[in-house]
């Protein structure tokens, strides 16, 4: 009905089929049901019914069945070989394919394994580099600081390995051990010193408490390569008087200088008046 209506459902609503139009409609519409045996919905008819369908209909449709069977035969098995050949194709694509990401994974895996070696092997050197690095530093200090001390700019500690008195009265001519076996030979003037006695020394170049240099001088014809700074308690045992609480602080280098510039000047004006 609807579909005999200009406006679909609105017109059908709306009156626009009259009793006349809907009997020819559905005169038309059992016609249709008439020619189409096989529709669920169509007329009910004697052939339809179970004793001709088991005596008649089914016999004759399996007859229809078989001869089409044999006279397809060759096609059927085409197409059954050509559906197991697309399977087998199939399968083999998809087995392919699977050993493709099998292969992929492994090469992923060995990549990350030599990356891995490479990363480590380049810390390793790098490690290595730096620990060369450092023992150059290292080194390099060390050889400044032997340097340096060679050189005489610093001053140091260390112990009284000798002490000889010279032929001027109140000199001595002392040796002092520090660091590595090094030693330096010192000239000290009216100070009591024994061997065993710590004491620090300012070596050559080395800067002095009042601000001066330490400077390699000869005193009584006997080089002075340092100044004493500080002398610390005599050896226990050594026969000497009771050692002092604090180091005693000896002369500085200006003192030995200023000495040694009276000396000069006494032997000139001995020398002056030899000669009037």
């Amino acid at each position: 009905y609807l579909k005999g209506c200009t406006r679909g459902r609105q017109g059908y609503q709306t009156g626009e089929l009259t009793v006349a139009k809907k009997q020819v409609i559905r005169d038309e519409f059992i016609a249709e049901l008439a020619k189409d045996p096989e529709c669920p919905v169509s007329w009910c008819s004697w052939k339809n019914t179970l004793i001709p369908c088991l005596v008649y209909h089914w016999p004759l449709a399996s007859i229809q069945w078989c001869c089409w069977r044999v006279a397809h035969n060759d096609e059927i098995r085409d197409e059954k070989a050509q559906l197991e050949e697309e399977r087998r194709a199939e399968e083999e694509a998809d087995r392919e394919e699977e050993e493709a990401r099998e292969r992929a994974a492994c090469e992923k895996e060995e990549r990350k394994a030599q990356n891995a070696a490479r990363l480590a092997q380049r810390q390793k050197e790098e490690e290595e580099k730096r620990q060369r690095w450092m023992e150059e530093a290292q080194r390099e200090a060390e050889e400044a600081e032997e340097q340096q001390e060679d050189e005489g700019g610093s001053i140091v500690s260390g112990l009284v390995t000798s002490a000889e008195e010279m032929r001027k009265k109140g000199h001595l001519l002392i040796e002092v051990t520090y660091g590595n076996d090094k030693t330096v030979q010192l000239v000290v003037v009216d100070k009591a010193v024994q061997t065993g006695q710590n004491c620090t020394v300012a070596l050559e170049g080395a800067e002095l408490p009042n601000g001066k240099k330490a400077k390699r001088s000869k005193v009584a014809g006997e080089w002075s390569e340092g100044v004493l700074l500080e002398l610390g308690p005599p050896p226990i045992g050594s026969g000497s008087a009771a050692p002092e609480t604090e180091p005693e602080v000896v002369e500085t280098q200006e003192v030995v200088e200023d000495k040694q510039d009276q000396e000069e000047e006494s032997g000139k004006a001995r020398r002056r008046k030899k000669k009037g």
